[in-house]
């Protein structure tokens, strides 16, 4: 009946499992950090509002992820060299070594899901997206009124 708190404990409980796998394969670096970390790899240096219009993510939330990976050492801010008012985030040599045991455990992650997504008879990332497309073009109040409109129709 609730869909929204159905789909945050579903969330919650992938975050919780996911983090304690990382945990187990020696990944310091939060589940949440994780996509930081990736697109620092795929992309170079960047800056923080970069990274967090690339993830399409709240630049503060993004800068709080980015604090506790340069707090472990993942991450350094440093100068850029056409800018020197602007930080770049940059991944260090412990950093690699991190992205290394992600790339790993996100491999067998990825296998794991599909095992998971056969078993339900769909890929349940493609249909959340499908999902948030279909919520976007059509929200649901406008869903509700149709709904409305059309009940008056056949009374």
């Amino acid at each position: 009946m609730f869909l929204g708190n159905s789909i945050d404990q579903l969330s919650a409980q992938i975050v919780e499992q996911a983090q304690q796998v990382l945990r187990e394969a020696g990944v310091e670096l939060s589940t949440r950090a994780a996509p930081i970390i990736l697109m620092l790899m795929k992309h170079g240096p960047m800056t923080a509002a970069d990274v967090a219009k690339a993830l399409n993510q709240a630049h503060q939330l993004v800068t709080h992820h980015v604090d506790a990976l340069v707090s472990l050492k993942i991450v350094a801010r440093v100068s850029d060299p056409h800018d020197a008012r602007r930080k770049l985030l940059k991944i260090t040599p412990k950093g690699y070594t991190q992205l290394v045991k992600l790339k790993e455990i996100l491999d067998l992650i990825e296998v794991a899901y599909e095992d998971m997504f056969d078993k339900l008879g769909c890929d349940l990332a493609a249909k959340v997206l499908e999902a948030s497309g279909e919520l976007s073009r059509s929200p649901l109040a406008e869903r509700i009124a149709t709904v409305q409109l059309a009940r008056t129709d056949s009374s």
